[in-house]
This record gives C-alpha cells, sequence and structure tokens, in this order.
C-alpha cells in the first residue's frame, strides 16, 4: 500500500527559542536558573534574607514554567488546530462506511440472534413433546393396572413405553458466520520497537524498549491482525 507521508520539520530549535525568551523576560536561561534554584536550596531559608531570596527565586521559578509553557503553546497550537481539521475530514471521509458498516454487522448479528432463537424454540418444543409423551405412557399404563386389578387380576402389566420424540439437531453453530475483528498484533508492535520505532500511537514505549498498548482502538492498521 502507497501512502504519502506529510514530513514535519522544526521551524526553529525550540530550546534556543525557549532560552531566548527567559533571558529577555528573566535575565538569565533556564540553565542559569535551575543554577540559581538549587544553590537557594543549599543555602536553605534559615535567615530572613535568605528567605526573601529563595521567594524571590521561585517567583523567576514560576514565571520561567509560565515563560517556557507559552513558547510551547506557540509552537503547539497551530498543530493542535490542524489535528482537529485532519481528524473532522477523517471523521466525514469514513462516515458513509462507519455506518454502514454498522449496519451490515447489525443484520448478521440479528441473523445469528435468530436463528438461536428459534433453535431454542424448536428445542423447547420437543422436550414439551416428550414429556407429555411420557406423561402419557404413565397413565396408559395407570389405566392398563387399574382394569388388571379390576378384573381380579395382581395390577403386574407390561410397561407402557414412551413415544420417542425425536430432538432437534443443533445448526446453529454450524450455520453461524465466522466473525472476525481487527484486535492488537502484539508481536509486530514488538518487532517495530525492536527495530527502533519510538512513536506508536495508543502505544506507550518505555525505554527499556519494552510496550504497553493503552488504547487498542488508536493502534494503526500495521500494528493489528484479524481474529476470531
Amino acid at each position: 500500500m502507497s501512502t504519502e507521508l506529510v514530513k514535519v520539520t522544526m521551524p526553529a530549535p525550540i530550546l534556543t527559542v525557549i532560552d531566548k525568551t527567559l533571558v529577555s523576560v528573566l535575565k538569565k536561561n533556564l540553565s542559569k536558573l535551575v543554577a540559581d534554584t538549587n544553590k537557594a536550596i543549599e543555602s536553605g531559608v534559615k535567615t530572613k534574607e535568605r528567605a526573601l531570596k529563595a521567594n524571590a527565586v521561585v517567583e523567576d521559578g514560576r514565571k520561567a514554567i509560565k515563560v517556557v509553557k507559552e513558547v510551547r503553546l506557540n509552537f503547539t497550537r497551530p498543530l493542535d488546530e490542524v489535528k482537529k481539521r485532519i481528524i473532522a475530514e477523517e471523521e466525514k471521509l469514513l462516515q458513509r462506511l462507519v455506518e454502514s458498516n454498522k449496519e451490515l454487522d447489525g443484520m448478521v448479528m440479528e441473523r445469528e440472534a435468530r436463528m438461536e432463537a428459534e433453535e431454542a424454540e424448536r428445542k423447547r418444543q420437543a422436550e414439551e413433546a416428550q414429556r407429555a409423551a411420557e406423561e402419557a405412557a404413565r397413565k396408559k399404563e395407570e389405566t392398563n393396572r387399574k382394569i388388571s386389578l379390576a378384573k381380579g387380576g395382581d395390577g403386574d402389566v407390561k410397561p407402557v413405553v414412551a413415544e420417542q420424540i425425536t430432538q432437534p439437531i443443533s445448526t446453529y453453530q454450524m450455520n453461524k458466520v465466522a466473525r472476525t475483528r481487527s484486535i492488537v498484533d502484539l508481536v509486530k508492535i514488538g518487532a517495530a520497537v525492536e527495530g527502533g520505532e519510538r512513536k506508536i500511537a495508543g502505544v506507550i514505549i518505555f525505554q527499556v524498549w519494552q510496550f504497553k498498548v493503552t488504547d487498542s482502538k488508536k493502534v494503526p492498521e500495521e500494528y493489528r491482525k484479524i481474529s476470531r
């Protein structure tokens, strides 16, 4: 299957942009801010002077965090909007297929439910007929015993064998449509991770190069297999 892939390149090194922004706002870059914060931790807050200095460092840290998030959003907001539009187009493109597929799947499931119900009803009727036949045989034998006793006999009569009702043969499983569904192929994911793949939708790839499926619905088709 041939697929045109969209290549995304970074417009500028984000760390460079972050540091430049921090320097313009706080007059220091992120590395310097981290160093100042660690130094303030080591100095402690036993004196009022140190507490005031620590508080100032904390405020700088809060400002830095806010600045970094704003810089990041400048990069990701446009991407998020594009992502939303792409998802909307995807849903629009697949809407008819999803609806039709759901309707057809419902027809298959309805057929199977009807077959199962019809088979259960045939079995019920056969069992009911067998019970009726056995009750009729019991009553016939009881009547013969009474006749024997009325005629001076000992009531020892030949057993009346109940009619054996033919039980229906189960055809539901034989006629049931084999249903398949797309499931996550852990072997393919494992092979991809071992081959260097580090980003798969719906999968967390750990640094020890193990993986855990977090959302099977999001896993791409190339990492799925057919299952009954």
